[in-house]
């Protein structure tokens, strides 16, 4: 069985500007909420979206009235702060390559019709599942929990087989170990599931009532 040791996490180093942020984070939510709450269409919430971020980052703050002139705002406090781009392409990509799912009792996750084993001792934890090309990860946290090799039908999207399991030394071990009576026995780390069966509409006598007119929403799209 192969093994994996995650990297290391150093302690951040936190300035009184992060702790500053940090700090702003609650108010900053109970002021959107406040403007938020006062647009009546969609194209009034972009526009007060835009608003907001804009004053909350370039205003200058009550807290930095002492500091220079050109370290009284966010913007120029936290100038030296990049975050990382993405191309469009790359996040689509990330989002469809990824899924979340909840480890059972006997520490599998179900994916696409398969039943993948990931670990014992992380039942009822959440799991994520890479999928990148003919690779498939489990993931939970930043460990490894095991790796296989899927095929795919031809439509491209359903898996129809899964082979060359790897699974990874547990770092979570489940307190209630294997019987010995079963030590023998054959086990299946990915069996096939059958598919969901269709779930039929229940008929409803309430309907939903949009949040905007629909027409606000088409001209907003079409300007």
């Amino acid at each position: 069985m192969a093994t994996t040791r995650s990297a290391s996490r150093q302690p951040s180093c936190l300035t009184d500007d992060t702790l500053y942020i940090e700090a702003n984070f609650g108010t900053m939510r109970r002021m959107a909420d406040y403007h938020f709450a006062q647009a009546a269409s969609w194209p009034e919430m972009h526009a007060v979206h835009a608003r907001f971020f804009h004053d909350h980052n370039h205003r200058k703050h009550f807290a930095r009235q002492d500091r220079p002139a050109d370290e009284q705002s966010l913007a120029t406090v936290l100038r030296f702060v990049h975050g990382a781009w993405c191309a469009p392409a790359d996040l689509d990509r990330l989002f469809r390559v990824r899924a979340h799912r909840r480890v059972d009792a006997g520490g599998y996750i179900r994916f696409r019709d398969w039943r993948l084993y990931g670990e014992r001792g992380l039942a009822g934890a959440e799991a994520a599942v890479w999928l990148l090309g003919n690779d498939l990860t489990v993931e939970h946290a930043t460990d490894t929990l095991a790796r296989y090799r899927v095929a795919y039908a031809p439509d491209d999207r359903h898996i129809r087989a899964v082979a060359a399991p790897r699974l990874f030394e547990p770092r979570y071990p489940s307190p209630q170990p294997f019987l010995e009576m079963l030590a023998a026995a054959e086990w299946h780390p990915a069996p096939r599931l059958a598919r969901y069966a269709p779930r039929r509409r229940r008929p409803s006598g309430a309907d939903q009532v949009p949040l905007f007119e629909l027409g606000d929403e088409r001209s907003a799209d079409e300007a």
